[in-house]
């Protein structure tokens, strides 16, 4: 029940603001997004909860962002923020709104400025640094002592470059399973995805993948393509997964890219 609230405010969200302007691409978003096989483990899992609720929120704040965009009126930054800070609480990801938000009212609001939009992002300002205290203050940092728990350290046993390239080379699964989601696993522990070497010529190829489609969002973004929307959205909540900002204590999870299946669903619509 909770997935069908969370589909049906994502096509509300594309076809009442974002891609009002495409009613057929939001319909094809919404619809990909909501069939996804990949999306197994968050619906059929009660500890993914967090995932779903996160974008419910998260949805929840791009429709009252653009509700004040559209009428200027200050209950809209209200909810806005509230929004925003249930997003929070339920998963960090949300934390990518301060840069996505701006991001998308540049792309979509005709003669957007900061200026403009001062109270909003103060009010968004003022949750995160609320959120931030909060966990702060329940949250021990680490150490700096690397884990030595093979279950929450799945490259302790990596050398050399073994742990970058496998990283990377777990970008290349993620692409590839939201294409052709098979064969699906809730258990990527270690050995599961076996260790790789700069060598390799998947990693290679992983690597020239993403780093084209960082070259296309910044051609899109200038140009205020609707694509680039989905594809800044998508590569905002990957940089909280892929293990290359922060550790994640895994090496992947299909219930990881949810968030980042949004963007692409986004894509592939344009492209139907």
């Amino acid at each position: 029940l909770f997935s069908v609230l969370c589909v049906l405010l994502i096509y509300a969200m594309f076809k009442n603001h974002l891609f009002n302007k495409y009613p057929d691409m939001a319909f094809v978003a919404a619809l990909l997004f909501c069939i996804h096989p990949i999306h197994t483990e968050v619906v059929a899992n009660m500890k993914s909860r967090d995932e779903i609720f996160s974008m419910i929120f998260i949805c929840l704040t791009f429709i009252s962002v653009f509700k004040y965009a559209e009428t200027k009126q200050n209950k809209h930054i209200i909810w806005s923020a509230v929004n925003f800070f249930l997003s929070l609480l339920s998963k960090e990801y949300a934390v990518t709104l301060a840069f996505v938000i701006p991001a998308t009212l540049y792309l979509f609001v005709d003669n957007f400025s900061f200026s403009k939009f001062f109270k909003l992002f103060a009010a968004l300002g003022a949750a995160l640094v609320i959120y931030f205290m909060i966990r702060f203050s329940i949250v021990v940092a680490k150490t700096g002592i690397p884990d030595t728990e093979l279950l929450n350290n799945p490259y302790l046993l990596a050398r050399g470059d073994q742990m970058k390239a496998t990283k990377v080379f777990v970008w290349l699964k993620y692409f590839i399973l939201l294409f052709f989601p098979y064969v699906l696993s809730s258990d990527y522990s270690y050995n599961s995805i076996p260790y790789r070497h700069f060598t390799s010529p998947e990693v290679w190829l992983s690597l020239a993948i993403y780093i084209s489609l960082l070259v296309l969002t910044y051609k899109l973004y200038r140009k205020k393509h609707p694509v680039a929307w989905g594809l800044i959205f998508f590569f905002a909540n990957f940089l909280m997964i892929c293990n290359l900002l922060i550790d994640i204590g895994a090496t992947m999870g299909e219930r990881l890219i949810f968030h980042s299946s949004l963007g692409w669903a986004v894509c592939v619509a344009w492209v139907f």
